[in-house]
């Protein structure tokens, strides 16, 4: 037997040739194969085995179509996924990129104080310290 090939776009014409069986035999082999491999690996109930022996029956153009559906929108699922993450990982990245800028301006201004082994971290502990001083002082 030929093999199945459901198709990835939108479908203009039945697709009679997606699930191919022997003429003069049943299609429902050909289709459940077809099914199973859309729905894969989903977990079924009783009720959805029967739906899908019911679908079975039907023509395997039909049986296609519902296999393509299923496959573009899991396909369409999949790619807002990754839409999703790389969105996530463009704002971390731009946050990275405004704290590394603000470092720099940071120590652009305050470079004379920046020698000699003085840290940001240092020189902005040191200037907390002398704020919290300050708050000290005023009460």
């Amino acid at each position: 037997m030929a093999e199945i090939s459901i198709p990835r776009g939108p479908i203009q014409e039945p697709p009679y040739e997606a699930i191919p069986y022997t003429l003069g035999q049943s299609p429902a082999p050909a289709n459940r194969e077809a099914l199973r491999a859309a729905l894969s690996p989903l977990e079924l109930g009783v009720y959805d085995r029967q739906v899908l022996d019911w679908l079975s029956g039907e023509a395997p153009q039909i049986v296609a179509t519902v296999c393509s559906l299923l496959a573009r929108k899991e396909a369409e699922a999949r790619a807002d996924e990754r839409r999703k993450t790389i969105k996530e990982i463009a704002v971390h990245f731009d946050d990275m990129v405004v704290t590394r800028e603000w470092r720099r301006r940071f120590e652009a201004r305050h470079a004379e104080h920046l020698g000699n082994g003085v840290t940001v971290h240092g020189l902005l502990s040191a200037v907390v310290d002398e704020i919290k001083g300050m708050a000290c002082d005023s009460r």
